[in-house]
């Protein structure tokens, strides 16, 4: 296709290449903004009584594992993360 801006194919590289570094820098300044920008706070669960009693029975079915609640996002007590650590 003819396109009477570009007259030769050295040009037509040369706008080529330098659209394609736009292209770059522009997506490399995107994800570093995206690497910038502050984490969402993580939200602990409260555990209550019937919760944590609910944890303990999970634990000792095998349906969930210590490690998966103590480094999940509850929000133990230190007795709690105490008798968890003991199972």
């Amino acid at each position: 296709m003819y396109n009477p801006y570009i007259e030769t194919p050295a040009i037509a590289r040369a706008m080529a290449d330098n659209e394609a570094d736009w292209a770059y820098t522009y997506a490399k300044e995107e994800q570093e903004e995206a690497d910038n920008q502050p984490s969402d706070p993580v939200m602990l669960l409260p555990v209550s009584e019937e919760l944590f009693a609910t944890l303990k029975e999970n634990i000792s079915t095998g349906e969930i594992s210590v490690e998966s609640v103590l480094n999940g996002n509850y929000d133990l007590t230190e007795e709690q993360r105490a008798e968890i650590e003991s199972l």
